[in-house]
């Protein structure tokens, strides 16, 4: 996963958190169940940002965020889920699977 998926995946548990859709304990919780799952940190997103995915952003008019996740499924051979049309759309123009 790209490093901000992290960060992300905080925010979300925190915003539920402070709705009440969750508790703490929850949250963490769902945090052990994550780290059971042996999640690849990609390192490479950073030094791809200004080239690689600025250019996926220009070409296909995406958002940084989908481009990172696009990005990494082209170089690593693996399909994206994901149940953005746009995003899919794109995706399987450039050969890539989908799930979701």
């Amino acid at each position: 996963m790209p490093t901000s998926w992290f960060i992300e995946i905080t925010n979300v548990l925190a915003m539920a958190e402070r709705k009440g859709r969750i508790t703490a304990t929850q949250s963490d919780a769902f945090i052990a169940d994550l780290s059971n799952l042996g999640i690849e940190r990609d390192e490479e997103a950073a030094d791809r940002a200004f080239t690689h995915l600025l250019a996926l952003c220009r070409t296909h008019r995406l958002t940084s965020y989908d481009a990172i996740y696009l990005d990494l499924a082209v170089r690593r051979r693996l399909p994206l889920a994901t149940l953005d049309d746009g995003l899919g759309r794109t995706a399987k123009k450039l050969g890539v699977g989908i799930l979701g």
